[in-house]
């Protein structure tokens, strides 16, 4: 078992952070997008096991996976989760 670099751990905890916070502030709706919210689900659900067993991530299509989200819903309906995984990486707490 190996775990990320802290960059890419960092950019993955954020990226979990801000997917869950738009869950959360989607199921405080009356008119849920249960699409919208399984795609959310769909894009984030592997990055546990990401960040336990980095060695065996495959990178290029946990990004492709997190574009995939971002190309579907974009910022009208939701995080960019790609755009938050690269911002997370070169910001600096």
């Amino acid at each position: 078992m190996s775990i990320p670099p802290e960059a890419e751990f960092r950019a993955c905890m954020q990226v979990l952070r801000m997917a869950i916070l738009d869950a959360r502030a989607a199921a405080w709706q009356s008119d849920i997008d249960s699409e919208r919210l399984g795609d959310l689900m769909d894009a984030i659900h592997n990055i546990p096991a990401f960040v336990q067993h980095w060695e065996n991530c495959n990178q290029e299509q946990f990004m492709a996976t997190l574009l995939a989200y971002e190309k579907k819903w974009g910022r009208r309906h939701g995080p960019c989760l790609r755009t938050i995984y690269e911002q997370a990486l070169v910001d600096v707490d």
